[in-house]
């Protein structure tokens, strides 16, 4: 069995180097940026409708708080 594995001993490959690796594996795969614009919506919705259910305990005003 060969020493021990070390991730940090390795680097990690660039755009370029991926597209060589991905074309000899025969893989082709668009390249997607990524969007920021959707989280930013899925928060924004998240922070208007924040939820009723379980209230008292998200405020510790619950029962169990003390």
């Amino acid at each position: 069995m060969p020493g021990n594995f070390d991730p940090a001993k390795f680097k990690t490959a660039d755009a370029q180097l991926s597209a060589r690796i991905k074309a000899q594996c025969g893989l082709s795969f668009a390249a997607v940026a990524p969007t920021l614009a959707s989280a930013a919506e899925a928060s924004a919705a998240a922070a208007v409708k924040p939820g009723k259910e379980r209230w008292p305990v998200k405020t510790g005003r619950d029962s169990h708080a003390g």
